[in-house]
């Protein structure tokens, strides 16, 4: 069979699939004022998300969730679904997955829409690609059977440790060689896909199977805290 005919093939198999995004974008922000609406490369940081979710080979239906009736509006505007997020859910403390677990139970009861999977894209990732979205989409969904979720990962370049009595400690599971450094990861919050049956029905967005996705180019990992992210984003950006 042609590769052509192969894509298109698997192509239509992940278009049977109701494949939602979800963007949560809390109003609230200590550190960037508004963050989700701050001026990236002259458009509002959460856009980007937004955008990369639109121009998937694979979502359906994009939905911001948030507490700030600016960012709704703006989520509209650029074509994503807005639903209104309880205050009680949207502090500094609050859990993604009551977030999440809110927005899917809004979903089925005003359109009667249940996905088959999730992709969660945080605002704060910008810099992620689309081609990072689709090839976790299909990881995933080709190995469901075999895990809950899926969770973006990046390379731990350097040792890690801890200050105490002010001294550095390094911890003893990293004191290795750099070479050795090349097997740990971290969580980079790029991107996490999962079932909607962990949200509903355990209330937890990993779950006990998660599959791990390598986020292969570095700067698809920036997650923006604050104004010295947002300036190195901004530097991607022009590069």
């Amino acid at each position: 069979m042609p590769l052509t005919a192969v894509y298109v093939l698997r192509n239509h198999i992940y278009k049977k699939k109701n494949i939602i995004a979800i963007i949560p974008a809390r109003g609230g922000s200590k550190t960037i004022p508004n963050k989700n609406l701050a001026p990236l490369g002259g458009k509002p940081l959460m856009s980007y998300s937004i955008a990369q979710a639109q121009q998937s080979r694979y979502v359906d239906m994009i939905v911001v969730s948030s507490d700030s009736e600016a960012i709704l509006a703006e989520a509209k505007q650029l074509g994503a679904e807005a639903i209104r997020r309880p205050k009680q859910m949207s502090g500094d403390t609050s859990k993604m997955d009551l977030a999440l677990r809110h927005a899917l139970l809004q979903l089925d009861s005003i359109k009667g829409y249940v996905p088959d999977y999730i992709v969660l894209l945080q605002p704060t990732s910008p810099l992620r690609s689309v081609a990072t979205i689709d090839r976790a989409i299909v990881a995933f969904v080709d190995n469901a059977k075999k895990f809950d979720s899926l969770i973006g990962l990046c390379a731990i370049e350097s040792k890690i440790g801890h200050i105490k009595n002010g001294r550095y400690i390094a911890l003893n599971k990293m004191n290795m060689q750099r070479q050795q450094l090349k097997h740990m990861y971290q969580e980079c919050g790029t991107i996490f896909v999962f079932k909607p049956s962990r949200i509903l029905k355990k209330q937890s967005l990993y779950g006990a199977r998660v599959m791990p996705f390598i986020v292969e180019k570095r700067h698809e990992a920036l997650d923006i805290n604050d104004s010295h992210d947002m300036n190195m984003a901004n530097y991607f950006l022009t590069i």
